[in-house]
């Protein structure tokens, strides 16, 4: 029985293995698999080519699957052999996907398979080294800057990737403002990693701090003033809210501004 699941493995590794090797001289001609988005901000000479991704996922996921049944039937040391091979290869499909393609598409994607591998077994020189990647992968996400039309959703995307991250990482995150250079667009200050609205509404995805964001982006952040505010905006809060977080009194009244505000900028939509 244990020749099944042994033999499934090593298919789904083959399998990987081969569209690595054959990756550099795939062509145009071949079946595209991996979707660049809009072909003005993403294609570049390798967006045709088939994903590294999706093969190194299906990997990971059968891995995770087989490993407590073949830790039944093998020996350690086999288990260790098998998925150190495993891993390697996937260090490898990830790096390939980063160190080839200019955009920012898809390396999220390459963390977790480095984030979600942790754990399996692996001998002491491939657990370093994938160790190295996974935090050399998680510091370009969190430093690299995003075009404008990307910046609500890969927001989220990095809050959730830098709470997960189990590796090294500092305070300060989502790299330099995209309204201008110096300044951290978002940061967080020991933990609290909040905005000041966020902390008197008590959820980041709050309704009224929803309008609140939308108002940034829409109509502060394309004008010089409104850019000035924001850097000393997101310089300065985060010690605001270290300090008043536990000021009741003080955040019913931020909350009593910030919705009268509210009310004010949904009445200019209307207008």
């Amino acid at each position: 029985m244990k020749n099944i699941y042994v033999n499934k493995i090593i298919d789904c590794y083959e399998e990987s293995k081969q569209i690595l090797l054959k990756w550099d001289n795939s062509t145009k001609e071949e079946k595209i698999l991996f979707s660049y988005g809009p072909s003005h901000y993403y294609m570049n000479e390798n967006s045709h080519k088939t994903s590294l991704i999706k093969p190194a996922e299906k990997l990971l996921k059968t891995s995770h699957n087989y490993l407590p049944t073949l830790r039944k039937e093998l020996t350690k040391d086999e288990v260790l052999k098998l998925y150190d091979k495993i891993v390697k290869l996937i260090i490898a499909l990830a790096i390939k996907h980063i160190n080839n393609h200019k955009s920012i598409k898809g390396d999220i994607d390459c963390y977790y398979l480095f984030h979600n591998s942790i754990g399996l077994p692996m001998s002491k020189e491939t657990e370093e080294r994938h160790l190295k990647n996974y935090n050399i992968i998680f510091n370009k996400i969190i430093n690299s800057k995003v075009h404008p039309q990307l910046e609500k959703d890969r927001e989220k995307q990095v809050r959730k990737l830098y709470n997960s991250h189990e590796g090294e990482k500092g305070e300060n995150y989502y790299g330099q403002s995209i309204f201008g250079e110096g300044e951290n667009y978002f940061s967080t200050n020991k933990g609290s990693g909040c905005f000041i609205a966020t902390m008197v509404y008590g959820d980041y995805d709050h309704h009224q701090v929803l309008i609140l964001r939308d108002f940034r982006d829409d109509f502060l952040a394309h004008y010089t003033l409104g850019n000035k505010f924001i850097k000393f905006y997101y310089k300065y809060s985060p010690s605001c809210v270290d300090t008043m977080k536990n000021w009741n009194v003080v955040n019913l009244i931020i909350k009593k501004i910030l919705n009268s505000f509210i009310k004010f900028i949904k009445l200019c939509r209307i207008c």
